[in-house]
């Protein structure tokens, strides 16, 4: 028997298991069959269960019970069993109503993929045997045809429709068969759990959507933001919300039309400014605004942009010089200016002033401040930029640190006198890496192999 669960964990997995367990067919369901025996055991033995938890785990029981039973049957027999089933199968979606809403548990799917669904002749003859039954709410109305989600349609229209039929009109709501008509039909209704159904649904009109859409209501809204594609009249309206969560939603798409982008740039809510910082459809204007905007997360999200422009960049910069964490993002940024990058190689914080060490922009005068960095990494840093002229390569050829001077080995605008000069250098590993340029002229290379002890067969390993 599997370990106990916790009841909670299991009661919300029972309608995919019966659900699976019914729809099985081959060899795979008596294994099916046997696994669900299991779980129930094993839900038998979970502490702290409630009324609820109990009624449901027997129902559950009973149903496998029910179909167990059906293998070994006649045929008329079996008729009454399938009829049990379905009765239990309601009986069982009545009992989990108090879990919907909770956990989002399609109870409709189990019904439309169970066994039911599998003989039309069979459907029939069941909905016939029960129509007179009063507890069949659920069942014939997951089982009888289009005319049902009509009747269903004019009660919310009366608004007496329950829970359930909701459900059923939501389900119809997003069938991608459901025609357009029907489909405007229930985004008449003005429920916003129909109605962000149809908003969803690829078959809806845009005159439909446009509607639902003017409705304002958050849930409406974010269904049409998962569309694949959205038609201008419906992003303005979008645009115009007054829930902040859609209009961030909204900034996120690449779709988004740079007038629509700008406006969206004067937010009054900095989540919605912060999600359109990063849009590639912001026009530089709005960019350049938001570089100097009152939020630092907003300022950031523009510098995070690797496209960032160097105004941009600049006005970000000057809103607080004394933001590390700022300045950390310009030093990563490519389109970081010169001028900017010597201001920041005077920076307290190593983490800036490696970084500016590093970046290709960087300018000779910043460089020659950090060849006198106290920390040596920054100055191996330095050894390797391709910006150092000569008497930078020369002065960094004399550090006290190795790696320092290893630096100024590799790098290549070294000319073959200095690098001559450091194949007499006391480190091996300096004199190494002579021979790991990628570039090495024939003179020095000859040089460099009379010498004897610079030949990498008689180096130390």
């Amino acid at each position: 028997m599997p370990p106990a669960r916790s009841t909670s964990e299991v009661v919300r997995s029972i309608p995919s298991i019966v659900g699976a367990t019914i729809c099985e067919k081959g060899n795979g369901k008596k294994s099916q069959l046997n696994n669900l025996s299991k779980h129930i055991q094993a839900l038998s033995s979970t502490p702290k269960k409630t009324t609820r938890d109990q009624e449901i785990i027997d129902a559950t029981s009973s149903l496998l019970q029910t179909y167990l039973d059906l293998n070994s049957q006649s045929q008329s027999a079996e008729v009454e069993k399938m009829v049990e089933l379905a009765r239990q199968i309601d009986q069982l979606t009545r009992l989990l109503d108090g879990y919907l809403d909770q956990h989002q548990i399609s109870i409709d799917w189990i019904m439309a993929n169970s066994i039911l669904s599998f003989d039309p002749q069979l459907q029939e003859l069941i909905t016939e045997l029960l129509d007179h039954q009063k507890d069949t709410r659920t069942l014939s109305s997951l089982l009888n045809n289009g005319d049902r989600d009509k009747d269903l349609i004019a009660k919310q229209q009366d608004n007496v429709l329950d829970t359930g039929e909701i459900r059923r009109l939501v389900e119809v709501a997003r069938d991608p068969s459901t025609t357009p008509s029907t489909l405007s039909s229930l985004a008449a209704l003005s429920n916003p759990q129909v109605s962000a159904a149809v908003a969803m649904n690829e078959e809806s009109n845009l005159e439909d959507l446009i509607e639902i859409a003017k409705s304002q209501n958050q849930t409406v809204e974010l269904a049409l933001l998962s569309r694949d594609k959205l038609q201008f009249e419906l992003i303005s309206l979008l645009g115009s919300s007054p829930n902040s969560l859609v209009r961030a939603r909204l900034s996120k798409r690449l779709d988004l039309p740079p007038e629509i982008a700008a406006n969206l740039a004067l937010d009054h809510d900095e989540k919605v400014r912060e999600a359109i910082a990063v849009n590639p459809n912001l026009p530089a204007g709005a960019k350049l605004r938001l570089a100097s905007d009152t939020s630092r997360s907003v300022r950031f999200a523009i510098i995070r942009d690797r496209n960032a422009s160097k105004d941009v960049i600049e006005a970000a910069y000057n809103c607080d010089p004394n933001d590390e964490r700022m300045a950390l993002m310009i030093t990563e940024s490519p389109e970081a200016s010169p001028w900017l990058l010597a201001e920041l190689a005077s920076s307290t914080d190593y983490a800036v002033r490696l970084r500016v060490a590093n970046h290709h922009s960087t300018p000779l005068v910043a460089l020659r401040e950090l060849a006198k960095d106290g920390d040596s990494s920054i100055r191996t840093a330095v050894s390797v930029h391709p910006n150092l002229d000569l008497s930078m390569l020369e002065e960094l050829s004399k550090d006290g640190e190795a790696m320092v001077r290893r630096g100024v080995v590799l790098n290549p605008k070294t000319p073959d006198g200095l690098l001559l000069d450091l194949s007499d250098d006391p480190i091996d590993c300096v004199k190494r890496s002579i021979w790991d340029r990628k570039e090495i002229s024939q003179e020095l290379k000859a040089s460099l192999l009379l010498k004897g002890d610079l030949n990498p067969k008689n180096l130390n390993p």
